[in-house]
């Protein structure tokens, strides 16, 4: 039900593309999209324009676990998540894009992550990462993966940054 429909007139969602888009919105949700999308230096880019907050929740899969694991190409296959980012590659894509983090929660400590199948060595390996997370989840998520949430603003609302990965050497 839209929010309209249910009497909220301040309220809307919208589903597309950024560039479509010719409201202003006060939060943008980005929830397990980036790592998906082509271009993540123009889409980003173009939620400029459109967005004062954005919530972006991405996976951290560009780690020594999963470089070990062989999980990145188990991701691609599953997922189809055609980038990988590290804690550090997140950073400069924001820093990249004129993105300002204001709040970041790595996330990926949940009980649920134990009830997934798998042989004895990816149930072992669930086990430490959820512990490891629970104690300390920025270095666990360097070294095992995970996710993480982060809350950001634009730089400057205004602008619209332009990259063009055509022409770059």
């Amino acid at each position: 039900m839209a929010a309209r429909e249910a009497g909220e007139s301040r309220l809307s969602f919208h589903l597309g593309s950024a560039a479509d888009v010719a409201d202003r919105f006060d939060v943008v949700l980005l929830m397990d999209v980036v790592e998906h999308v082509t271009d993540p230096y123009s889409f980003l880019a173009a939620v400029h324009p459109i967005a004062s907050l954005v919530v972006l929740h991405l996976p951290i899969e560009q780690s020594p676990a999963h470089n070990v694991l062989h999980k990145l190409r188990q991701s691609y296959n599953t997922y189809h998540h055609v980038h990988f980012f590290s804690d550090e590659s997140m950073r400069i894509l924001l820093e990249e894009t004129g993105f300002e983090i204001l709040v970041i929660r790595f996330t990926a400590a949940s009980p649920e992550i134990l009830r997934g199948g798998g042989g004895l060595v990816t149930r072992a390996f669930r086990l430490i990462r959820y512990c490891a997370y629970k104690l300390w989840p920025r270095i666990s998520s360097l070294l095992l993966g995970g996710s993480v949430m982060i809350v950001m603003r634009p730089l400057i609302a205004d602008k619209t940054i332009v990259c063009d990965i055509a022409t770059t050497p």
